[in-house]
Parts: structure tokens; C-alpha cells; sequence
């Protein structure tokens, strides 16, 4: 993607934000979307909303996303959009360290309740797989998400690599961009 079309945020704000914490952006211009994260796994504790304007801006609430607290995830867009979550800090060799991607495709969503007019997947665990529309993690069920070497060979709604950390509690960087 283009350097006018794609545009980087680093936020120092949140809720580790004096002890380091922060969270990479890096987001395509012309997407509306809204993802929504919670430090806890099957969407509780605390909830965090990140609106994502077509400007390739963002914007939270009083707090910003934090990817130390990070446990799951949705993403509320239109078809074809994407997001990717990172354990790394920066865009170079990030392949090489556990990430994830989560797509919002056909066949493969929920309708919002919250936001009408959008459709989204979710990951109630980020560590595991469960259906797009899943509120909890199956605990009986436990499988990783489709693991792929590299980002072009990912299919289907999620795709990834694990490695030594798990993602929860490590996202340094978040991608959001069209299919």
C-alpha cells in the first residue's frame, strides 16, 4: 500500500502509559470501522471502543487501547476489511514473532447491535479459534487459529503464527487495512 494512502500512529497514552506501554497504528485511509477490546477473554472486564475514521485516524474513549491488557477483540466493518494484530513493536520482520489476522468477509460475521449497518467477527480469546460470531471461547474446544508462514498465504477469516509468547497480553502493534 501506498505511503499517501497508509498512515501510522504510535499512541503514548494509556493505561500503562508511564511505565512504557503503548500500542502501534497503522492505518489505511478510506475505512470506517470501530474495534471494540476487553482485558478480559470472552469480551470482559474492561471495554475499550477505538473508532476508526476514513481519514486513517482513530479515536477512543477516556482510555486508549492498551495491548499489555488486550485478551479479546472485535472488529465492527464493512466486508473486506482487516485487521492485524502484532506482538511487534515495529514494521520491520514482524512475521517472525506470534500475530493474527481477523478479516471480516462473507459468510463469516454477525450484525452489530451496537453500531447498525455494520457487520464484524470477534475473537472471545485471541490465543484461540471459535467462530466469528462467538461470545465465549469453548474451553473443551481449544484449538489455535490456522497458521500460516507467511501473510500472503493466509485464507479465511483468521489466520496467523503462534510462537513463544501467546498474543494475550503482548499486542505492541495493530493493523487495519482492506482485504
Amino acid at each position: 500500500m501506498s505511503e499517501e494512502k497508509h498512515r501510522t500512529q504510535t499512541g503514548q497514552k494509556g493505561i500503562v502509559g508511564a511505565l512504557g506501554g503503548y500500542l502501534r497504528w497503522d492505518i489505511a485511509s478510506g475505512l470506517r470501522a470501530y474495534i471494540v477490546g476487553f482485558t478480559g477473554i470472552n469480551f470482559s472486564g474492561q471495554r475499550i471502543v477505538v473508532d476508526i475514521w476514513p481519514h486513517g485516524g482513530r479515536q477512543s474513549g477516556d482510555e486508549e487501547l492498551d495491548g499489555r491488557r488486550l485478551k479479546s477483540i472485535g472488529l465492527i466493518a464493512p466486508l473486506g476489511t482487516r485487521m492485524t494484530i502484532m506482538t511487534a513493536a515495529t514494521p520491520d520482520n514482524w512475521e517472525v514473532l506470534p500475530w493474527r489476522c481477523i478479516q471480516v468477509l462473507e459468510g463469516h460475521t454477525f450484525d452489530s447491535v451496537q453500531f447498525p449497518g455494520f457487520v464484524g467477527a470477534q475473537v472471545p480469546d485471541l490465543d484461540f479459534v471459535d467462530s466469528p460470531s462467538a461470545l465465549r471461547t469453548d474451553p473443551d474446544f481449544n484449538i489455535t487459529y490456522p497458521q500460516v508462514e507467511r501473510f500472503e498465504d493466509g485464507e479465511g477469516w483468521t489466520f496467523g503464527r503462534v510462537g513463544a509468547m501467546t498474543l494475550k497480553t503482548n499486542i505492541r502493534s495493530i493493523r487495519v487495512d482492506k482485504v
